[in-house]
C-alpha cells in the first residue's frame, strides 16, 4: 500500500480528494504508523470497507488496475483486510480471486511473431534463414531477431505514427505553426516577409509556398522526431521531456537560428538536433518595419534570448499549439494531455463529476474554492502554472516586454474591475501556485523544465510510456474498467486486470532495464511488448468457453492502419497502390497514405483522431479497390525483372500456366539440318493423357531484306527412365498423330536429305503432341532441331 496507493492518496495528489489519504516520508515522521492507523480506520468505519478496496485495486470506478485477483499480492491483501475486520473477505460483495485470462491459451509460434512483428515494427518481410532461426531457437533468439528489425525507415515510420497518433500534432503539416505578425523567431519573420516581397514581385507564390510547407512539416514533426531520435540511438527515453534541444529539418532549422548541421541541407526529412538561437523579446528595444502587403520585418532584432528553456516535447511549438490555451483555460488544456501522455493519468475521469445546479452556482473562484470543481483543479491547476512561460499559441513569454504570457484580460480586466496583476508576475495569482503535486516549483524561470524531471522520475512515467505505446504495438486501445453493471462484468474485469498486470509488468523492467543497455530503453521495451501473451495469443482451447468477449483484444487478429497495409503491400508484392511523388514535401504516397487514408480507418490528426480498430462497409471497400487494381500491375511488374529479384513468381515464365508440370527454354543456333542439335527435358508426369508442347517463342521477319527466322523441328522423342524409347513423333507427319495440333507451320522439304522430312514453325506459335502413360512416371522429353535463314543474333 505504501509503494502504490501513496502515489496518488496523498494531499494534491490525482485522489486527494478522497476519503483515503496517507502521509509521506517527506512530510511526516511516522507515516508508516500513522498510514497504518488511517487504513484501518477507514476498513473497520466505511460499510463493506474491505471489499471496497479488493474492489478498488483491481480497477472498477478506480483510476487504473493495481493488483490482479489472481496475483500474490492480491490474495496477501485479501488476507490482510480478513485480519483487520473479520468480515473482510466474507461479504457476497467482494470480487472472487479470477484465474488468468491466457490460462487455457496457446501462444503462437516464433516464426510468426517474427513475421507479424516485422510487418507491424517495421514494415518488412523476414528472411528465410530469420524465420527458421527463430522458430527452431528459445526466447532469447527471437528477442534477439526482433530487435533487429528495429531500424530503417519502416521503423522510423512505425515510431512516428504511433507517436503522432497520441500526440496528433501532424495536423500542422498543412496548417501553419506561426502568424507571421506574432512570430517572435527574428529568422521566421524575415524569411517570410522576403519571400512574399518575392512572389509580389515575380507573381510566382510557388517558392512561398513550399518554404511554408517544408517549415511546417519540420515543425508539426519535431516532437514526434525527437521521440524518434531518442529511440533509434537509443538513448534513456526520459530524453524526450528532458532534452535541452529540439529536432529541426533545414527549413525550420532556418527559421528559429538553429544551431543543428545536415549532410543534405535540401532533405525536408533529415531532422537533427538543434538549440532555438534566433528568439527575440517583444519589448522597447526591437525595431520593425511593417508594410500592410508583406508584413512585418525585423531591423533590429533587440533583445534576444540565448538560453531558450527546451524541456523535450513539453515545450516544442507543435506541442503546445495542439494543446492551445485561452485566457480563461489558462494553460489546463497543457496539463490535462501531459498527465495523459507521460502519466497515464486521465483528469476527466480522476473523479466524478456533479450536476448539480446548486454545487455548480458558485462563483467565487470555483476552481480554487469549489470543492465539486477542486477534486480536479487541485492535481491540474499546479501542472498548468509549470506553462506559465508559454502564451496562447505556445510562443515564449509573448506579451510586451518579454516577461511573461499573462493575457490581457488578466492583467487589464473589464468594467473597473481591480487588477490582480503586479510587475514581475508570471503566473496568475487566483490560481494555484505552478507545481506538482506537493511540490512547488522553485524558480518561474525554469519551471516546465523542473517539472520535466519530476514527470520522468515518477513510478507513473514507465506505465505511461506503456500504455502510450500499447496501441501502436497491439492495434487496440487500452481497455477501461468496467463497470459492475455492465453485460460480461467478470470476463471485461479478468481482461482488464490481465491486461494491467501485463503493463505493470512491463513498465517495471522498462524503469529498471531488461538488458545491459541499461534503464528506459524503448526498443526495449517494444521487444518485451512483442513477447507478451498480449500480443502472441493464438486460438483458446476448444475446450475453453465463456472467454469470447474477454479476449477480444488480444492475440493476431489485429486491422493493420492504412500506412502499415501499404508498407506490407510494398514488402509482399514490390507494388504502391497509388504511387505518386509529393514534390514539396520529398515524399512517395499512395492511396493508402493519402487519398483513402481515412476511408481505411485512418485519421487526419484534427476532426478524426481516433483509428478504426474494426473492418467497416466502407473499409472493406477500400480493400477489395486496393487488390483489384493491385493484382494487375503487380504480375505484369513480376514479368519485368530478374527471375533472382522476383518476389512473387520466381521460376515462373510466360509459358507457365497451372497445368504445367515441367518446362525449360533452349537457345537454338544450329543453321542446318547437318549442325541439328537435341534438347532435353526431364519431367515427372503423372498417368494418363499428357501434352508436350514445343513454343517458338522469338520469331523475326524482315520485309526489306527478307530474312526470317523459324524453327525447325525434325523429331520429338520420348525416352523412360532407363534410356528406353516409347514415343517418337515425326512432325512432318503432324497431320497423322492422333490428338497433335499446330498453331501455325507446315511440313517441309529439305534440300540436303531431298524428302519432306521435317516441320517448320515460322511464327511465335506451338506444336502440341500427345502423350499417354500407364503409369506415373520420369520420362526424358528430346527435341531435334535447328533454325532456318538465321539472322544476326538469334
Amino acid at each position: 500500500m505504501q509503494g502504490r496507493c501513496i502515489n496518488c492518496h496523498i494531499s494534491g495528489g490525482v485522489a486527494g480528494n478522497t476519503s483515503l489519504l496517507f502521509t509521506t516520508a517527506a512530510g511526516d515522521s511516522g507515516h508508516e504508523a500513522n498510514n497504518f492507523s488511517t487504513f484501518e480506520t477507514y476498513v473497520t468505519t466505511v460499510q463493506d470497507g474491505a471489499a471496497l478496496i479488493l474492489s478498488k485495486v483491481r480497477g472498477v470506478a478506480h483510476g487504473g488496475a493495481q493488483l490482479a485477483s489472481g496475483s500474490d499480492d492480491f490474495v496477501a491483501l485479501s488476507a490482510f483486510l480478513d485480519l483487520l475486520d473479520s468480515s473482510a473477505g466474507g461479504s457476497d460483495t467482494t470480487p472472487p480471486i479470477g484465474d488468468s485470462l491466457f490460462t487455457n491459451i496457446d501462444t503462437e509460434s516464433n516464426a510468426r511473431t517474427l513475421w507479424r512483428a516485422a510487418v507491424i515494427l517495421s514494415g518488412v518481410i523476414p528472411s528465410d534463414s530469420a524465420m527458421a532461426e527463430v522458430q527452431s531457437g528459445n526466447a532469447d533468439v527471437l528477442r534477439a531477431n526482433l530487435r533487429s528489425l528495429m531500424q530503417g525507415e519502416g521503423f522510423h515510420a512505425f515510431l512516428i505514427e504511433g507517436g503522432n497518433d497520441q500526440l496528433l500534432t501532424d495536423k500542422f503539416i498543412q496548417q501553419g505553426i506561426f502568424d507571421t505578425f506574432d512570430a517572435k523567431f527574428v529568422n521566421y519573420t524575415n524569411l517570410t516577409y522576403d519571400l512574399v516581397a518575392a512572389a509580389e514581385s515575380s507573381g510566382d507564390r510557388t517558392p512561398e509556398y513550399m518554404w511554408q510547407t517544408r517549415h511546417n512539416y519540420g515543425q508539426a514533426r519535431a516532437p514526434l522526431e525527437l521521440i524518434a531520435y531518442v529511440t533509434e540511438n537509443d538513448r534513456a527515453y526520459t530524453e524526450i521531456l528532458t532534452a535541452d534541444y529540439m529536432m529541426a529539418n533545414p527549413w525550420t532549422n532556418d527559421s528559429i537560428g538553429g544551431s543543428a548541421r545536415f549532410s543534405d541541407s535540401r532533405s525536408v526529412r533529415e531532422f537533427q538536433p538543434a538549440v532555438i538561437g534566433a528568439y527575440y523579446r517583444d519589448d522597447e528595444s526591437k525595431i520593425v518595419d511593417f508594410e500592410d502587403d508583406l508584413g512585418p520585418r525585423v531591423l533590429q532584432a533587440g533583445n534576444l534570448i540565448t538560453d531558450y528553456p527546451h524541456a523535450g516535447i513539453l515545450n516544442t511549438p507543435a506541442f503546445l499549439r495542439r494543446y492551445p490555451s485561452t485566457a480563461t483555460n489558462r494553460n489546463r488544456a497543457r496539463a490535462r494531455w501531459t498527465f495523459q501522455h507521460f502519466l497515464g493519468v486521465d483528469i476527466e475521469k480522476s473523479a466524478s463529476r456533479t450536476t448539480d445546479p446548486v454545487a455548480l452556482a458558485d462563483t467565487n473562484n470555483p476552481t480554487l474554492n469549489n470543492g465539486n470543481c477542486t477534486v480536479c483543479h487541485s492535481v491540474m491547476d499546479p501542472v498548468a502554472g509549470a506553462f506559465q512561460n508559454y502564451g496562447d499559441t505556445g510562443l515564449y513569454r509573448d506579451k510586451f516586454g518579454g516577461r511573461d504570457s499573462l493575457p490581457d484580460l488578466y492583467k487589464f480586466p473589464e468594467r473597473d474591475r481591480e487588477s490582480l496583476y503586479r510587475e514581475g508576475d508570471s503566473w496568475f495569482r487566483d490560481m494555484r501556485a505552478p507545481g506538482f503535486e506537493e511540490a512547488v516549483a522553485p524558480d518561474a524561470e525554469n519551471s516546465l523544465q523542473w517539472l520535466a524531471a519530476l514527470i520522468i522520475d515518477d513510478p507513473r512515467f514507465a506505465k505511461a510510456t506503456v500504455e502510450f505505446w500499447w496501441p501502436a504495438v497491439m492495434g487496440t486501445e487500452i481497455l477501461s474498467a468496467p463497470e459492475a453493471n455492465d453485460a460480461g462484468f467478470e470476463q471485461q474485469l479478468l481482461a482488464y486486470e490481465d491486461q494491467q498486470g501485463a503493463i505493470t509488468a512491463l513498465a517495471s523492467g522498462f524503469r529498471q532495464g531488461t538488458t545491459t543497455r541499461g534503464a528506459y530503453n524503448m526498443k526495449d521495451l517494444l521487444v518485451e511488448m512483442v513477447m507478451t501473451t498480449w500480443f502472441r495469443a493464438a486460438s483458446p482451447d476448444s475446450s475453453v468457453t465463456g472467454l469470447d468477449s474477454a479476449l477480444a483484444d488480444a492475440g493476431g487478429g489485429r486491422l493493420l492502419t492504412p500506412e502499415q497495409l501499404m508498407r506490407k503491400t510494398k514488402a509482399v508484392a514490390g507494388f504502391t497502390w497509388g504511387n505518386y511523388y509529393d514534390t514539396f514535401l520529398q515524399a512517395t504516397n499512395s492511396n493508402l497514405s493519402d487519398r483513402y487514408r481515412l476511408y481505411y480507418g485512418g485519421i487526419d490528426s484534427d476532426g478524426i483522431v481516433n483509428r478504426s480498430e474494426d473492418m467497416t462497409a466502407l473499409m472493406s471497400a477500400v480493400a477489395q479497390s486496393h487488390a483489384l487494381e493491385s493484382a494487375c500491375p503487380i504480375v505484369m511488374h513480376e514479368y519485368l525483372l530478374t527471375d533472382e529479384t522476383r518476389k512473387l513468381f520466381s521460376g515462373v515464365d510466360r509459358n507457365v500456366t497451372p497445368s504445367l508440370e515441367a518446362t525449360a527454354g533452349f537457345k537454338v543456333t544450329a543453321a542446318s539440318f547437318s549442325q541439328r542439335g537435341s534438347f532435353n527435358l526431364t519431367a515427372n508426369l503423372r498417368s494418363g493423357t499428357n501434352t508436350i508442347r514445343v513454343n517458338f517463342t522469338n520469331d523475326f521477319f524482315d520485309e526489306l531484306t527478307n530474312l526470317s527466322r523459324d524453327l525447325l523441328i525434325d523429331a520429338v522423342v520420348v525416352r523412360n527412365s532407363a534410356g528406353l524409347e516409347i514415343q517418337r513423333y515425326e512432325l512432318e507427319n503432324l497431320d497423322s498423330i492422333t490428338g497433335a495440333s499446330a498453331e501455325c507451320g507446315h511440313s517441309a522439304f529439305n534440300p540436303e536429305t531431298g524428302s519432306q522430312d521435317h516441320f517448320n514453325i515460322f511464327s511465335n506459335c506451338a506444336v502440341s503432341l500427345p502423350l499417354t502413360l500407364d503409369t506415373d512416371s520420369t520420362v526424358n522429353i528430346e527435341v531435334v532441331a535447328w533454325g532456318l535463314k538465321q539472322v544476326v543474333n538469334p
